[in-house]
């Protein structure tokens, strides 16, 4: 019994609760890593959705995350990327995600 409470007190959630706004592969990819890239962020809670990633000019694709706090939309990260890119939209995301619970926007 005292070692579970130990357990639960010991676990820490993320303040970006992640939803997501797609069900295809890439967006799901996309919505798994930003999910693991912001699980240690501490600070004011939100809600960061990740929309359905949409093709963009040239083979790139489009992210969209947007970040919300109290039901009011705080900030949209927006990022085109090719394929192989991706990774990075999902960095420029989780910073943005760091510096919006250090704000508290």
């Amino acid at each position: 019994m005292i070692l579970e409470l130990l357990l639960v007190s010991s676990i820490t959630t993320s303040a970006v609760e992640v939803w997501t706004g797609g069900d295809d592969g890439l967006t799901q990819r996309f919505a798994g890593d930003f999910r693991s890239a912001v699980q240690d962020v501490t600070g004011r809670p939100m809600k960061a959705l990740v929309d359905q990633i949409k093709p963009a000019a040239g083979g790139r694709w489009l992210t969209t995350v947007v970040f919300s706090r109290d039901g009011q939309e705080i900030y949209t990260a927006k990022c085109v990327k090719v394929e192989r890119e991706i990774s990075q939209c999902v960095r420029e995301a989780a910073k943005a995600s760091e510096r919006l619970t250090r704000e508290g926007r």
